[in-house]
């Protein structure tokens, strides 16, 4: 027996909402690399890194940590800190600034903490 179209769109539309639920708990929708439930991430804020030097030790970092309250809808959130270029560079005295990495950590989208990790000298 062949199924009408109603039932054919109805299934399509199904498998497009698990499609996009699975992408977006991946943390693959949107434009910041960011899941639903937990998020882990690290990525460059630097694209083209042609003929640029490799420091080493251990680069300086920043750290913010921000808390958001999810229920009531009015986007009431505390943020704690600065993860701002400059500032990191001026704490740790850096003159020249080579390229930056930003790591994201999230539970849930309440608990996040970003770091940005600075390579230089």
């Amino acid at each position: 027996m062949r199924q009408t179209s109603g039932q054919d769109s109805l299934r399509l539309r199904w498998i497009l909402v698990w499609v996009w639920m699975l992408l977006g708990l991946t943390g693959c929708v949107g434009l910041q690399p960011t899941g639903w439930i937990y998020t882990h991430v690290r990525f460059p804020l630097t694209e083209n890194l042609d003929r640029t030097p490799v420091p080493t030790g251990e680069p300086p970092s920043g750290r913010v940590l921000e808390v958001k309250e999810p229920f009531s809808g009015f986007g009431i959130y505390a943020r704690v800190d600065s993860n701002a270029i400059g500032d990191i560079a001026r704490e740790n005295g850096m003159q020249t600034l080579y390229f930056a990495d930003q790591e994201i950590f999230s539970i849930l989208g309440v608990w996040t903490t970003t770091r940005t990790v600075l390579y230089g000298e």
